[in-house]
């Protein structure tokens, strides 16, 4: 098999587990063994494994060699902001927005987004539908059907 064949069976294998492990995907696949995490991904998948199998050896130096990883972690782990970041980003507001309305560095939001709430791409994708009156969805784009 050949590179390119190799790349896209990881690519659908990570869209796979993506779509079977939710926004925390990169998170959640970054727990499992190096063969699975380096073999694909991208830098923020490779540092969140970086940083979880260097946290349990020295947290302390984890942290300091990760430190916008350290920081998503942190967020994720304080309830109340997590729940507003969720509602603003569910809400279209762009990063640089959230990280102002929070108090926060926007790297940070960037960082918590890519490895805790990975929706974007999927709300984007919904964006271009819309709701007829027969209740089924159809892309924006298409012209309203006429009648014959």
């Amino acid at each position: 098999m050949n590179d390119r064949a190799n790349g896209q069976g990881r690519d659908a294998a990570l869209r796979a587990f993506r779509s079977q492990a939710g926004p925390a995907w990169r998170w959640q696949l970054a727990q499992r063994p190096p063969s699975a995490v380096l073999r694909g991904g991208d830098a923020y998948l490779h540092t969140a494994y970086a940083f979880q199998h260097s946290a349990g050896r020295d947290p302390a130096s984890a942290g300091r060699e990760h430190a916008l990883v350290a920081a998503a972690a942190a967020l994720h782990r304080n309830a109340d902001q997590g729940h507003m970041l969720k509602i603003l980003v569910l809400g279209g507001c762009d990063r640089q927005e959230i990280a102002r309305c929070l108090g926060i560095d926007e790297q940070t939001v960037v960082w918590w987004e890519a490895l805790f709430f990975d929706v974007r791409p999927t709300l984007d994708a919904w964006a271009g539908f819309s709701r007829t009156s027969s209740g089924r969805s159809r892309p924006r784009a298409m012209a309203p059907s006429r009648p014959r």
